[in-house]
């Protein structure tokens, strides 16, 4: 018992120390890539109102300096949620009226610019997909199936994204699938896909940490959603999602007066 005791207080102790590690590190590399996007910025802006040859082969390399940033940032802030519902904390979501299919738009044409080598495409988004749902995090998890699909499908090749309603018992959800062409997942790396920082046997030389799938299943899950993965090696994959949508506001239907109830003055 002893042993015990003694074994759990010293792993609560790492993980706090854990923690605070991440907490600090996130915070110390966050500030120099304020610093480089607020530098490059400036630059951009006076490139944005000058018309000179200079301007023009400048204005490639400071969006992609200020989209490394992005990136770089993206990442830290993944790897701080990844690490806290290990602790069995959850995220804390900023929500607000969100439309999936203008959010895919956005994160679609950002990756189309960073990846000009793969056929990113819209197959599919429908009107009216709005929910109650956190922007940031979910345009995360946008960056993340996007992203993966961009970098094991390493010789070019399609990326589909589809943005459909579906309608059942349960309600009215959103579906967001992304499908590649890439490397694929073998069979037994499959049932693993969403374990923190689980890499497939196949992915060679590709940098990654795995950390992503674990996050946008986090994510997806504390919206009360569900993800999903299909996938064959050699072939490709398609991720799904699926959310639910916000439900439509009831108009008043005319003609009708709410009776006051008894007792209780109008």
């Amino acid at each position: 018992v002893i042993g015990t005791v003694h074994d759990i207080a010293e792993r609560i102790q790492n993980e706090r120390a854990r923690d605070e590690f991440l907490a600090a590190a996130s915070h110390d590399l966050k500030n120099p890539l304020t610093v480089i996007r607020g530098q490059a910025h400036r630059p951009r802006s006076r490139v944005a109102l000058e018309e000179r040859v200079e301007s023009a082969r400048l204005a490639p390399g400071l969006a992609s300096i200020d989209r490394a940033a992005e990136e770089m940032q993206s990442q830290i802030d993944e790897l701080v949620d990844v690490a806290g519902p290990g602790m069995g904390q959850g995220l804390d979501l900023l929500r607000s009226t969100v439309d999936l299919a203008a959010l895919v738009a956005e994160r679609t044409a950002a990756l189309r610019q960073a990846s000009p080598r793969h056929h990113i495409r819209i197959a599919e988004a429908a009107p009216g997909l709005t929910g109650e749902w956190d922007r940031v995090r979910l345009g995360r998890v946008l960056d993340n199936l996007l992203g993966n699909a961009i970098k094991y499908s390493p010789d070019g090749g399609a990326v589909t994204v589809r943005a459909p309603r579906q309608d059942d018992l349960a309600g009215d959800w959103a579906l967001l699938t992304v499908r590649d062409q890439g490397v694929g997942v073998p069979a037994k790396d499959l049932p693993h896909v969403f374990e923190r920082f689980h890499l497939g046997a196949n992915v060679g030389g590709i940098a990654g940490t795995g950390s992503g799938p674990a996050g946008a299943r986090q994510i997806v899950a504390q919206h009360g959603g569900t993800i999903a993965v299909a996938s064959q090696e050699g072939t490709g994959s398609l991720f799904t999602v699926r959310l639910q949508l916000a439900p439509p506001a009831e108009a008043p239907r005319p003609g009708l007066v709410q009776e006051p109830a008894l007792g209780v003055s109008p």
